[in-house]
């Protein structure tokens, strides 16, 4: 069994550089609001700020994200990791950790938003090196899958930490007490 997906990165868009400038200036704008001598100068900053942030995101066609989906894979199957063209054995890889926000589409738990699926992370440590990458999951379909990986790890198991931000979570699901015992129990944890 594996798990594929494409790795999420940093893209910022040559199109977009007038609207990250813009951004850039309005932010800096506000800073010194409480000073009154520069209410005038600090409101012209900020709209001119504006102005470029939407001049820039029409010159890129909206697409002003700063980050995308590259052609590389990361590739968890049992025996290893894999991030491109480099392979980690998971014998070898320690403090395995997946961060898993959601995916494209799922309702924001904290909001009104539709989540992009680009959120999630993976992180682990390889001959005492600290290895991160962000990755895609495109559906609840993709994240399936993941979790019939992750059901591997804990039959085998392998030592790693399954979490939604600071939230510890078992097969996507955060337990209380009692089903955290259980938990352990079916698995052979105890």
């Amino acid at each position: 069994m594996e798990f594929r997906t494409k790795r999420v990165v940093v893209t910022a868009r040559k199109r977009a550089t007038l609207s990250y400038i813009g951004f850039g200036l309005a932010a800096c704008s506000i800073l010194p609001i409480g000073l009154p001598e520069w209410r005038g100068p600090g409101t012209i900053i900020f709209v001119v700020g504006i102005l470029l942030v939407l001049v820039g995101a029409f010159i890129a066609k909206g697409n002003i994200s700063i980050v995308g989906l590259s052609e590389e894979e990361l590739v968890v199957t049992q025996e290893k990791i894999c991030l491109g063209k480099e392979e980690y054995p998971i014998r070898k890889v320690k403090e395995l950790d997946f961060d898993v926000n959601g995916f494209n589409g799922m309702q924001d738990p904290y909001s009104a938003y539709k989540l992009d699926g680009m959120g999630n992370q993976i992180k682990f440590d390889y001959e005492g090196s600290t290895i991160r990458s962000q990755f895609y999951l495109n559906s609840q379909e993709h994240v399936r899958q993941l979790g019939e990986m992750f059901k591997l790890f804990y039959e085998q198991h392998v030592p790693f930490i399954e979490r939604t931000g600071r939230t510890r979570t078992y097969l996507f699901r955060d337990l209380d007490e009692a089903g955290l015992a259980e938990f352990k129990k079916k698995y052979g944890y105890n």
